[in-house]
C-alpha cells in the first residue's frame, strides 16, 4: 500500500521545520560572532586613537610620563 499524499506532505513539512530551525540558530551564531568581533575592532580602534593622541600631546606639549 503505498503512503498517502498527505502523509509524505506531513514528512516533507516536519523536515523543512526541522531545516528552518538549524538554520535560524546557525544565523543567530553568526550574527553574535559579527557583534563580537565588531566589538573587538571597535576596543582595537579606541586603543589606536587614544595611544596616537598620548604621543602626540606628549612630542607637543612635554605632557605624561
Amino acid at each position: 500500500m503505498k503512503p498517502d499524499l498527505s502523509d509524505k506532505f506531513d514528512a516533507l513539512d516536519k523536515q523543512l521545520s526541522t531545516h528552518e530551525a538549524v538554520c535560524a540558530e546557525r544565523y543567530q551564531t553568526i550574527i553574535d560572532r559579527f557583534i563580537h568581533l565588531e566589538r573587538v575592532a571597535y576596543a582595537v580602534a579606541a586603543t589606536m586613537f587614544l595611544s596616537m593622541g598620548a604621543v602626540v600631546l606628549k612630542s607637543l606639549f612635554g605632557i605624561g610620563g
